[in-house]
């Protein structure tokens, strides 16, 4: 490994260039603590860090090649660094949203930190502080009836107006299946929903419940497809709208019922069930409850497709006490499962688990065209009512679950319950 810290390191990187402020020296204690973490654990790819001053200071690790990260962030004041030290990915995050650093690659540079860093623990009474701020989050954003509806409206119900602008046409949020890497995202969507209809066993007219239908995506395939009976549930107004106003579901109400509804209180007997990417907003507390109601509406011989993120299980220890930047500012209440845990639940109400398709690179896919769809359209978003600070926040988010995807510290299951 390497630190290059000369004016001369300005040279070595295509993008850089002398940035305005006050001269940076090493006195700074967090400037110190910083790149003592960079040296003591920088592996694999190549970290370029620009100062105020302009000066460029490079880490390399021993493995290098065309698949390693190559990342670049650029402080434009060195105030960020105390709270990111402190603060691990969410201070990183609240650093972005407010200006305080700049990356032509965020998501290399969670690769970056993915590979090399992880995360320092939190010592002494910092710790302690810590676990009482992570108790009261975890309480303030608990997956009650009350809780959820409003988790999901701070989410989903930013406007379907903001959706359109950046969503394929099909309105689906969740990972595309791309049979190959040259497919359009609207038909990657829609490969993804023949995947999961196979998977559920649905060929043909049959009574199918969606837990979780967004915007209506899937139901409409399902109906044009296979000629279903559909209910979908939501607890977002917005999607339930939208969903509703679709041709084909607005067409054929008797066979498409969109309801604004909690899961936990369906009723009623399916051929097959799907659920697309909601899991991850039930709560681990309530995953006895979730389980109990897909076993008890799924009829005998029946099948479910569920549509998973799931987290590494080496990290999933330390993702269940401490909050990430995905929890605090894009999905309160969300919480990722890992592989055997899902499968563990299941079995524990009679429902029998298999991993059905695992496309975890899809994903990082699926995030990089929302990126640079959300990127084409910002003026337009801005419009709407959204500012910088936002939009730093969504390109953040975005970039940083790329990274995860890529870097397979979460993935994308399609598991198969019977």
């Amino acid at each position: 490994m390497s630190d290059t810290t000369s004016q001369s390191g300005l040279n070595k990187h295509p993008s850089a260039r002398p940035l305005s402020g006050p001269k940076a020296g090493f006195r700074d204690p967090w400037l110190r603590s910083l790149f003592a973490v960079l040296k003591a654990r920088t592996q694999t790819g190549q970290l370029s860090v620009f100062l105020p001053d302009g000066t460029c200071h490079q880490f390399e690790g021993k493995t290098i090649s065309a698949t390693t990260p190559k990342a670049v962030i650029r402080f434009h004041t060195l105030s960020a660094l105390k709270h990111i030290l402190k603060h691990g990915d969410i201070g990183l995050g609240e650093t972005y949203m407010d200006g305080l650093w700049s990356s032509p690659d965020i998501s290399q540079l969670i690769a970056f930190a993915l590979v090399n860093i992880g995360t320092p623990p939190h010592s002494g009474a910092g710790r302690v502080f810590t676990r009482l701020l992570n108790g009261l989050h975890f309480f303030r954003h608990r997956n009650s009836r009350t809780g959820s509806r409003r988790n999901i409206a701070y989410h989903y119900d930013l406007g379907n107006d903001f959706y359109t602008l950046w969503l394929d046409d099909s309105m689906t949020y969740s990972s595309a299946l791309f049979p190959s890497l040259d497919t359009p995202l609207l038909e990657a969507q829609q490969n993804k929903y023949r995947k999961i209809a196979e998977i559920a066993g649905i060929d043909g007219p049959s009574k199918v419940l969606e837990i979780g239908c967004g915007w209506g995506g899937f139901a409409d395939y399902a109906l044009q497809a296979h000629n279903v009976h559909i209910d979908g549930i939501t607890l977002s107004r917005e999607q339930r709208d939208y969903a509703l106003a679709r041709p084909s579901l607005a067409e054929r109400p008797e066979q498409a019922n969109i309801l604004l509804k909690d899961y936990r209180d369906v009723t009623g007997s399916y051929d097959a069930i799907v659920s697309i990417e909601m899991f991850e907003a039930v709560g681990a507390e309530n995953w006895d409850t979730w389980f109990q109601t897909v076993r008890h509406c799924l009829k005998p011989g029946g099948k479910a497709a569920v549509q998973v993120i799931t987290i590494d299980e080496r990290r999933y220890e330390r993702y269940r006490k401490v909050p990430d930047f995905i929890q605090k500012y894009i999905f309160p209440g969300g919480h990722l499962p890992t592989k055997s845990a899902f499968i563990e639940k299941a079995g524990q109400y009679g429902l029998t688990a298999r991993t059905a398709a695992e496309f975890g690179q899809d994903y990082a896919e699926t995030l990089r065209q929302w990126n640079q769809r959300f990127q084409n359209s910002w003026e337009t978003i801005r419009s709407l009512g959204f500012d910088d600070r936002f939009k730093r926040m969504w390109e953040f988010y975005l970039q940083y679950c790329e990274a995860g995807f890529r870097h397979r510290s979460i993935d994308v299951v399609i598991f198969e319950l019977s």
